[in-house]
């Protein structure tokens, strides 16, 4: 949505409707960090997709935790602010 006009305006309704309604809102489909800086400029809940991480086993999932805290302190993920 970020480089698309007609999936920006799709994007943004149903962020607004879901707001609306007060649902936390679930983004799919998050492949880079344009991706990313989109949903915590608008206010996105939740984030999911390849960024975040590929589909994992349970046993890899601490692995996978230490490796985003790393990539958070390192600055390549802005963690969302604190409300």
């Amino acid at each position: 949505a970020w480089m698309d006009d007609t999936l920006r305006a799709i994007y943004d309704a149903s962020l607004s409707m879901a707001k609306q309604l007060s649902m936390e809102v679930v983004a799919e489909g998050v492949e880079d960090r344009n991706d990313w800086e989109l949903l915590r400029q608008t206010g996105c809940d939740y984030a999911q997709g390849n960024f975040v991480s590929v589909p994992l086993l349970p046993a890899d999932f601490s692995h996978w935790l230490e490796e985003w805290q790393s990539r958070v302190q390192n600055g390549l993920v802005t963690p969302p602010a604190s409300p």
